[in-house]
């Protein structure tokens, strides 16, 4: 600054550098996307603002889509590529495929990063390609537990994405009890032949419910309305679970092992449990399949084969786990029967029924009553 005149004076060395045009509306569209680059955010911000203008205005902006989606494309830096993307969007030129190709890149990407893997998966889940089903069923290990839930119920949402799952079942890279019989009944309703053959073959078989038990359902659905269910007691259902399920069932960690665990089963859709309650054979996992072994001294076991060695066999029966030789064995059958009985629901009167779905259907444990404590 000038001490006697007040004037402001720059001093440069060599040839300036020439300042961007201030007036962005005279620049073309060629130019205004070149601007994408610029260290200064508000130029960046004015070339996409004249550029949506003209494409509202109806045209003058075929020339800066090429070069917006290479920089898209092409430019290493992460914020320059979004400039590229926002400008292209806001121009209306980004279509769904576009779109959707982006989406499929960037999710496969993230598929490998721990912390945003499951976020990728609900993008592809998108995409009807038996490859992604692939990618996403031999990632199964690379999720937290609490996620695989929702991993098995994307995969088994297509059926190409189906068959990924029982190949990795089939491997065992994925275990057979994160299929539950909600999952089963899904695959089953398909209708593909060859899914329900490798279901059976790897799960178990699943089969709809007789004639009489969805007549028995039915029933039992205009019974446990939603307001009747809001005024169950929940911790009465506890009691009564304790009483008819917890010999054979886990919950909460809480239970026995004879039957499938049912923490994470599925359990706030009605439809599920009262079939599961009211055909318990109707869906039965290869776990769970009914032997009965007949023995040399003239017993009869029935129960679900819980370990095997090359000498002996475990049944876990409804009282007990029994291990027995092979040489004592002189005849084996295995059944698509559930050990679970039925008429569970018809033998307790319809409070204890309304209470025992209530807490069946509840996403976290109630205490017990306090008479019952």
């Amino acid at each position: 600054m000038h001490r006697a005149s007040g004037r402001i004076f720059k001093i440069t060395y060599g040839e300036p550098t020439r300042p961007t045009p201030g007036d962005l509306a005279k620049l073309g569209a060629r130019e205004l996307a070149a601007l994408h680059t610029h260290a200064n955010e508000w130029f960046v911000r004015q070339a996409r603002l004249e550029l949506a203008a003209r494409a509202r205005a109806g045209g003058g902006v075929a020339e800066a889509i090429a070069p917006l989606r290479e920089l898209f494309a092409r430019h290493a830096d992460v914020a320059v590529k979004l400039r590229a993307l926002w400008s292209l969007y806001a121009m209306g030129a980004t279509d769904t495929a576009f779109l959707r190709a982006q989406l499929r890149q960037v999710c496969k990407e993230l598929l490998g990063v721990r912390a945003l893997n499951s976020i990728a998966v609900r993008g592809l889940a998108q995409f009807d390609d038996p490859a992604i089903g692939q990618k996403i069923a031999r990632s199964y290990r690379t999720f937290l537990p609490a996620e695989r839930e929702g991993i098995v119920a994307t995969l088994v949402a297509r059926p190409a994405f189906a068959r990924a799952l029982l190949a990795e079942m089939t491997a065992g890279r994925i275990p057979r009890t994160a299929l539950t019989p909600f999952h089963a009944r899904q695959l089953r309703g398909y209708g593909d032949a060859t899914l329900t053959r490798e279901l059976a073959a790897i799960w178990g078989e699943a089969r709809e419910p007789a004639a009489d038990k969805r007549a028995l359902i039915a029933r039992l659905k205009t019974q446990l309305t939603p307001e009747a269910l809001a005024q169950a007691d929940k911790s009465k259902g506890r009691v009564v679970y304790g009483n008819l399920c917890a010999s054979c069932h886990t919950l909460y960690g809480q239970g026995g092992r004879i039957g499938p665990d049912l923490t994470g089963s599925g359990r706030d859709n009605l439809d599920y449990v009262l079939e599961n309650i009211a055909d318990p054979s109707a869906v039965v996992g290869a776990d769970y399949r009914l032997n009965v072994l007949t023995l040399r001294d003239g017993r009869t076991l029935s129960g679900f084969v819980f370990g095997k060695t090359a000498q002996t066999l475990t049944l876990n029966t409804t009282t007990e786990a029994v291990t027995v030789e092979h040489a004592e064995i002189t005849g084996k059958q295995e059944l698509s029967q559930s050990l679970m009985p039925e008429g569970l629901i018809e033998s307790i009167p319809s409070d204890d029924a309304a209470n025992l779905i209530a807490y069946l259907m509840h996403p976290a444990q109630v205490p017990l009553p306090a008479d019952a404590r």
